[in-house]
């Protein structure tokens, strides 16, 4: 049975994946959403970072995503708050719950998830794209693998450039179904960009190979990191080159007028 990977397996693909993300749909609506998300900010998101150390950005997008910030509780967007009701979809059973702040902090801590016990200073986009695919499961990843979670990647070209297909109900498979829903990933760009200040910053790729898109291995080191050392290079050779012409020309100017200096010894 396949078994899902440990955060080191991916990151360096993640950081990729990251770095080269273009929106390949829905810009507009995605630029609305993380405004309207942005404004939601210090009300829902900033608790929660608060209290259980989980970046405010990515229970956005999770807000987003499960229920499009309306209200519904971050397991799964039931609209439970209240009600006195448990979750009935996956993960059943949560519940109930008085506020969506407790919601949410459930959510997040329940067993499987655990996200707070991730230190507050070892949070890296690289991590937060990791638990944004645990969150939503790793069927993607263990048994399509050459389709990149649309929960994370859809509207990208990470997605869009990869053989199609997403899980149209739990456990049951899509192949050719293209996710219309915006990923989380995309949202998170321009959550980002909003909140310039603060906007951290994905490490740089180590050594090595990683997948991108459908599949293709590709050098995961930066696109042409090599480059300032051959314009550096080429610069310095250019300058010796020049002083060295400059002390050939001279010298032959000079034979026959300037007396030559006897050998010390």
């Amino acid at each position: 049975m396949a078994k899902e990977p440990g955060f080191d397996q991916v990151k360096a693909q993640l950081s990729l994946w990251w770095n080269g993300c273009k929106i390949t749909r829905h810009k507009d609506e995605i630029e609305k959403t993380a405004k309207r998300l942005y404004a939601r900010k210090a009300q829902y998101y900033d608790p929660i970072e608060k209290k259980i150390g989980v970046p405010w950005y990515m229970v956005a997008v999770i807000d987003e995503r499960e229920s499009g910030a309306r209200g519904g509780v971050l397991h799964n967007g039931e609209m439970i708050i209240g009600t006195g009701r448990k979750t009935k979809l996956v993960p059943a059973g949560r519940g109930p719950f008085n506020t969506w702040e407790a919601a949410a902090i459930d959510a997040l801590t329940m067993p499987g998830k655990n996200f707070d016990k991730v230190p507050r200073d070892k949070w890296s986009i690289e991590l937060v794209l990791y638990c944004l695919e645990a969150y939503n499961g790793w069927g993607y990843r263990m048994y399509h693998p050459k389709t990149p979670s649309p929960y994370v990647w859809s509207c990208t070209n990470v997605y869009d450039d990869s053989p199609r297909g997403k899980y149209v109900s739990d456990g049951q498979w899509g192949a050719g179904v293209t996710d219309s829903q915006i990923g989380c990933a995309p949202v998170l760009k321009q959550l980002l960009a909003l909140n310039k200040q603060n906007a951290p910053v994905a490490g740089p790729v180590v050594a090595g190979a990683a997948t991108i898109g459908a599949g293709t291995v590709v050098a995961a080191n930066a696109p042409h990191s090599w480059m300032p050392w051959i314009i550096g290079g080429t610069v310095v050779v250019a300058f010796i080159g020049g002083i060295w012409a400059w002390i050939v020309k001279k010298g032959k100017k000079d034979v026959g007028t300037t007396p030559v200096s006897p050998v010390q010894v």
